[in-house]
């Protein structure tokens, strides 16, 4: 890589830390303002983390492309647009009123604690980040040269740190700065193609 590439990414990477730690969390910070923003996240604000979290495993989303064609979007999209649809319409109004920070608590209040473990495990399972730890790990191998296991050690670090001291307003901050960048990448690369072919 050219000391230009290293000079964008260590802006990114400072810029990444720089709105992750703009507002630290605490003693005095409730759960609902670790948690969930304080219940003040907007919609452009809550569209934009989705989409820096959605295309975040571009990765393997890109490598099922490759391989399957068209069939990803009906393996992955279809499937999450169907159950955001649905919730929108018959479940976002009744989780709003709960009051409720987890889905384990309202599984709790409706049923008991052991159907909450029960639901917590289950959401555990399917929100672990592996496979974004794994592309981390991959992207630092590839780009860095540095070993696949420092790459994941590494770039988790990195993320815990502004989490752990930021919350989820962190998150939602660095979500929103990474997707600018994300669709400046396609404008550069749009150019660029358009430039030379």
């Amino acid at each position: 890589m050219h000391w230009i590439d290293y000079s964008i990414l260590i802006a990114y990477l400072i810029g990444l830390l720089a709105l992750g730690f703009r507002k630290r969390i605490s003693d005095s910070t409730s759960a609902g303002e670790l948690i969930l923003a304080g219940r003040h996240l907007t919609m452009p604000a809550f569209a934009l983390s989705l989409v820096s979290t959605w295309y975040g495993g571009i990765l393997g989303v890109g490598e099922y492309s490759y391989r399957f064609g068209l069939s990803n979007w009906l393996v992955f999209g279809l499937p999450y647009y169907l159950a955001a649809a649905l919730f929108a319409v018959f479940l976002a109004r009744k989780a709003r009123e709960s009051e409720v920070l987890t889905i384990p608590e309202r599984l709790a209040q409706v049923y008991d604690n052991k159907t909450a473990l029960a639901g917590a495990v289950i959401i555990y399972l399917v929100t672990v980040p592996g496979a974004y730890v794994l592309s981390i790990g991959v992207l630092c191998e590839q780009i860095l040269g540095l070993p696949f296991w420092v790459g994941v050690i590494g770039g988790s670090l990195f993320s815990i740190v502004y989490v752990y001291l930021g919350g989820f307003s962190s998150v939602v901050r660095t979500d929103i700065f990474q997707t600018i960048c994300m669709f400046l990448g396609f404008v550069v690369l749009f150019v660029f193609i358009k430039i030379k072919y």
